[in-house]
């Protein structure tokens, strides 16, 4: 794995700053447990794969289009498995994220943090989410490739965060608020089907930025309470998670069939929680 980071920070006006930066993520060389004996090039008999569309059953209307796929050649059929641990020659994974910062030091009573996030990642995976993909984590033939770009999963997200707080000049009290938001986990249908030679194989039914899952927009909130006490400070606080109680999914079941869309996950419903610290 290799990575690169730069980031530029400047004070624009007076306890206020803005940080750009750019991170890239390379994965080179890697590996899994392979069968040798069928190689990339043993895939050469063009097949036409019926996608089932959403529902999971084929011929109704939710049909979608043919996809064109690659079966086994037939004097590769029926050989006895090789298993190796190798390097994959089309395993490269990249990943590049933009992100920007804007902060406000603690100055007449307030502060502010500020960042937004982008992410462009050309990955490969056999599952995203605990949703199975393809059949294999690297490209092992021509059908881990159908809707990737050379067998890479394309996608974006973005992220923002804004925090901050506030300390009133009554009653000693702060306000702490944190808001959330991540856009949704993108994903591309999938089906499996035994209609090739080699078993039951994943298909890939849409490249993986068709769909977007839940945006989860998440709100929290802290009031502190701090009061001087021998030489020392005592502090009582109020915090509220997801205080306007948001119910996104997290993850979806995305395969075709009767689990279609199905959440596997949300976010936990609202909490509160009392407490003290005390600071030395």
């Amino acid at each position: 794995t290799q990575e690169f980071a730069t980031s530029l920070e400047r004070e624009l006006i007076a306890n206020f700053g803005v940080r750009p930066g750019y991170v890239w993520r390379g994965q080179r060389n890697q590996y899994g447990r392979y069968n040798i004996a069928i190689p990339y090039e043993a895939f050469t008999v063009p097949v036409s794969v019926r996608d089932p569309g959403q529902d999971g059953v084929v011929g109704n209307a939710d049909d979608g289009s043919p996809i064109a796929a690659m079966d086994l050649a037939p004097e590769f059929r029926g050989l006895t498995p090789v298993n190796r641990t190798i390097n994959s020659e089309r395993g490269d994974s990249d990943y590049h994220t933009f992100e920007i910062t804007g902060t406000k030091r603690m100055s007449n009573r307030w502060s502010l943090l500020a960042s937004y996030g982008y992410t462009k990642s050309f990955d490969q995976a056999a599952t995203i989410q605990g949703n199975a993909i393809r059949g294999n984590a690297l490209v092992v033939n021509p059908n881990d490739e159908i809707n990737t770009e050379d067998g890479r999963q394309v996608y974006t997200r973005a992220s923002v965060k804004v925090s901050g707080t506030y300390e009133s000049p009554m009653w000693g009290m702060s306000f702490s608020p944190i808001v959330r938001y991540h856009e949704g986990v993108p994903f591309g249908r999938t089906f499996s089907t035994t209609a090739l030679s080699y078993g039951s194989v994943r298909f890939l039914a849409e490249p993986m930025d068709t769909r977007r899952q839940d945006t989860i927009l998440i709100t929290d909130l802290r009031v502190e309470k701090t009061h001087a006490f021998s030489g020392r400070n005592i502090s009582v606080f109020f915090d509220l998670y997801n205080m306007f109680n948001a119910n996104p999914a997290q993850n979806l079941q995305w395969s075709s069939g009767t689990a279609w869309n199905r959440p596997l996950s949300v976010v936990p419903p609202r909490l509160a929680r009392i407490g003290a610290k005390l600071n030395f």
